[in-house]
């Protein structure tokens, strides 16, 4: 579900968002598990959230973001990035 990218923020943990979205992320990974992939993480995000909160989402800065933190798939998001205190 990789898309052309455009202007739009990155989305972080700091975003009001955030929980709602590893809320539908992580009910997306325990019903399916990964294939580590970020598959479901864009799914949640452009079908999901950026269309319900009128917001535009950058894929690459928000995959940056991800891997930065080591979000390296949907369920690394969830284990590194969704709960990582320091972040």
């Amino acid at each position: 579900m990789k898309r052309k990218d455009r202007t739009g923020i990155m989305f972080t943990r700091s975003h009001s968002t955030w929980n709602k979205f590893v809320a539908i992320l992580s009910d997306k990974i325990s019903r399916k598990g990964c294939d580590h992939s970020y598959v479901e993480t864009r799914k949640t995000l452009y079908v999901h959230i950026e269309p319900k909160y009128d917001i535009s989402i950058s894929d690459t800065k928000t995959m940056e973001y991800f891997k930065k933190y080591g979000g390296y798939c949907d369920c690394e998001i969830l284990f590194n990035v969704a709960h990582d205190p320091n972040i």
